[in-house]
């Protein structure tokens, strides 16, 4: 006989929010914490809350002092989409049938309950900013309201953008195809002669 265990955040999140601490929540909405879930995938966690000494990052030092800092996330999956979708559903890639970018999770488990919805059925409201599922599913029945994404990218600077036209004419010049061209869409690195905290991001 094969034994599974699966993890799910939404049972954990469900036993916790059942417990008497949280029957005084639904009596007073205002006792109920804020949460913040920031979820951002290829990147390591060079960060001062995470003991890096390198990184001076003291804004998200200070909000992490405040709250959960996740100090054993593991990869699900080396890919963003099903990475997500694990994270999300309290789910292993294997159980949701989301193992590349191509599948949404919603045709594999439909009836999937997520962190958000879950908080939802406990009188939170749900906003999303950015890339929390799969970009081009943000998955309404997730969310308050619909999901938020910037118009257009307000953060290059018109010297940045400048620069990403030159290169793409340099790309054109050395016979990159143009699906090519347009696929580049920002520099990966700058080096602007400006303190740290002026950075936009």
């Amino acid at each position: 006989m094969q034994i599974r265990t699966t993890l799910s955040l939404a049972s954990i999140i469900a036993a916790f929010l059942s417990a008497d601490a949280t029957r005084s929540f639904a009596a007073n909405t205002k006792s109920q914490p804020n949460v913040l879930f920031i979820a951002i995938d290829d990147l390591r966690p060079e960060l001062g809350c995470y003991g890096e000494t390198a990184i001076h990052s003291p804004n998200i030092d200070k909000l992490a002092s405040t709250g959960v800092v996740f100090e054993r996330a593991y990869c699900q999956l080396a890919v963003c989409n099903p990475s997500r979708v694990s994270i999300m559903t309290g789910l292993r890639p294997d159980s949701t049938k989301v193992w590349d970018l191509a599948t949404r999770f919603r045709h594999t488990i439909p009836d999937a309950v997520t962190l958000p919805q879950q908080f939802m059925k406990y009188g939170y409201h749900e906003v999303s900013f950015g890339k929390i599922f799969h970009n081009p599913w943000p998955d309404n029945e997730s969310w308050s309201e619909p999901h938020a994404w910037p118009k257009k990218s307000s953060l290059w600077s018109d010297a940045a953008k400048k620069r990403h036209a030159r290169v793409r004419e340099k790309m054109r010049a050395d016979g990159r195809s143009e699906s090519q061209v347009k696929r580049m869409r920002a520099e990966a690195t700058e080096i602007v002669d400006t303190p740290d905290h002026e950075h936009i991001e």
